[in-house]
C-alpha cells in the first residue's frame, strides 16, 4: 500500500539485512513501489529512545532526490552498479528477476517431495485443464458482487481457480498447505 511502512517483514530477509553493517555514508537502493530508488545513510539513531536497541527506522538517510527519510535495515539493499538511474534523483525500474529474489525462499519439503517452481507448473497446468470443464464456470473468476451483493456478507474470504492460478503463477503461495487452504476455500464459498 502506498505511503504505509511494511510491518511484516520475511524472516529470511530480515536475517539477511541484519547480517549487513550499515553505516553513515553507506550508499544503497531501496526498492519503493515497482522501482528502485538511491540514497545514502546519513546517521543512525534510535526511533525511539525507550528502545534503544531497536533497529526500526534507525537509520536517517538522504535520498538522491534530495529528500529525507527514516529507514530500517531491512528496507535497505546493497546497490547494483550496473543498474543506476540514468539522472540524479530517479528510480529503475525493478525487472521480474528481482521480484523473485525478494520473495520467500521455500525450504526443503514445504511442496512436498518437489521444488515450488516444479509443483506450481504442474498444478497450474492442472488448473487449466478444470477450467475447460463447464461444471468449473462457477468457480472461475471473483462472484461478481453487482449482481451478487450479500456475497461479502456471507463469504469472508472470496476466491476463485483464476485468482489462485495468478497467484501460483506469481509464487504468492510460500507453502503448498497455504494452496491448499484456498483450494478448499472454493468448495466452501
Amino acid at each position: 500500500m502506498a505511503d504505509v511502512i511494511d510491518f511484516l517483514v520475511l524472516r529470511q530477509h530480515y536475517d539477511i539485512s541484519m547480517q549487513r553493517d550499515w553505516k553513515a555514508g553507506d550508499r544503497f537502493r531501496a526498492m519503493i513501489d515497482d522501482a528502485w530508488w538511491l540514497g545514502t545513510i546519513a546517521s543512525q539513531e534510535p526511533f525511539q529512545e525507550d528502545y534503544p536497541d531497536s533497529m526500526f527506522q534507525c537509520f536517517n538517510v538522504n535520498w538522491d532526490n534530495g529528500e529525507k527519510e527514516k529507514m530500517s535495515p531491512w528496507d535497505l539493499e546493497p546497490l547494483d552498479e550496473d543498474n543506476i538511474p540514468e539522472e540524479v534523483g530517479g528510480s529503475v525500474p525493478l525487472n521480474d528477476e528481482e521480484l523473485r529474489q525478494m520473495l520467500y525462499s521455500p525450504e526443503n519439503g514445504e511442496w512436498g517431495k518437489r521444488d515450488q517452481d516444479t509443483e506450481c507448473d504442474r498444478i497450474i497446468a492442472g488448473i487449466d485443464q478444470v477450467l475447460l470443464l463447464s461444471e468449473a464456470e462457477p468457480f472461475s473468476t471473483p462472484v461478481d458482487l453487482d449482481q451478487y451483493p450479500a456475497y461479502a456478507y456471507v463469504v469472508p474470504y472470496p476466491t476463485d481457480l483464476n485468482s489462485i492460478m495468478s497467484r501460483l503463477e506469481k509464487r504468492f503461495y510460500r507453502r503448498i498447505s497455504a494452496l491448499i487452504w484456498e483450494l478448499r476455500l472454493v468448495e466452501q464459498n
